[in-house]
């Protein structure tokens, strides 16, 4: 897929939309989960101090999550996910869980067709193949592996490299063919020390708010859109393709079921 390639007659039909591609946080009308993150959000932080983020014990006071995706080419997009603001707390970070649609799949092998492909998880100058577990994580599981989690969740479970207490920016890196949607997020370091994006917990459970969650992939195919269809536009083309991603999104998924 290129960027550069466009047919202004594919899009045509969403310019009277521009002034709403670049709309508030809300999504008007429907849950946040699961809807198109456009491209002026494939870059963003979600914080317990800055909001997005709710933690417990050490994670109370501080921890940050941020993420980049890129266009890798080859219909595939890199997604990197940064965790910071914990060192010092004395919690260090042992697993994190990032929420999948429930058709995903997982591979260490990079460019086989999976959601998650190649992952790697970073800190300091030590990278490793993480151990990545895919299933539904309830809050019914026994033992205390994901302590205060708010609500089942269905994602990939990355083991982080060696991030002891006082340790903080870890970062876990994988390619997808698969496009980027709001969703969830859980993190727990120690005992008790746990963090999940607010849209996960009570009142706000299915929110509307984007804001209360964090970009991850989703279970449609960066193929299942058209060429003319920039998934990491310039900037001068976010508005116009921002609402034409979302209705081609929401097509494919239609399609696949």
């Amino acid at each position: 897929m290129s960027s550069s390639v466009r047919r202004p007659a594919r899009v045509a039909p969403f310019a009277a939309a521009l002034a709403l591609a670049l709309a508030a946080p809300a999504v008007a009308g429907a849950q946040a989960r699961g809807a198109l993150v456009g491209a002026a959000d494939m870059t963003g932080t979600r914080s317990v101090a800055g909001g997005g983020l709710t933690g417990a014990a050490a994670y109370a006071n501080g921890f940050a999550v941020s993420w980049n995706i890129t266009n890798a080419g080859n219909n595939l997009l890199r997604y990197t996910y940064t965790f910071s603001d914990f060192g010092g707390r004395g919690a260090g970070l042992s697993h994190v869980i990032l929420g999948l649609t429930d058709n995903c799949a997982t591979s260490a092998t990079p460019n086989n067709g999976t959601c998650v492909q190649g992952a790697s998880t970073t800190l300091g100058a030590n990278t490793a193949a993480p151990t990545g577990e895919l299933r539904r994580f309830a809050t019914t599981d026994p033992g205390n592996s994901n302590p205060g989690l708010a609500n089942n969740i269905f994602g990939v479970k990355f083991n982080t490299v060696g991030s002891v207490g006082g340790t903080s920016g870890v970062s876990v890196s994988f390619l997808s063919d698969r496009v980027a949607v709001w969703g969830d997020f859980y993190g727990k370091g120690g005992s008790d020390n746990f963090v999940q994006n607010v849209g996960l917990t009570g009142a706000q459970f299915n929110s509307n708010n984007t804001a209360f969650y964090i970009a991850r992939p989703d279970g449609v195919r960066v193929s299942d859109l058209p060429s003319s269809t920039a998934v990491v536009p310039e900037p001068g083309t976010v508005a116009l393709l921002g609402v034409g991603m979302a209705g081609l999104v929401a097509a494919a998924r239609r399609r696949t079921r």
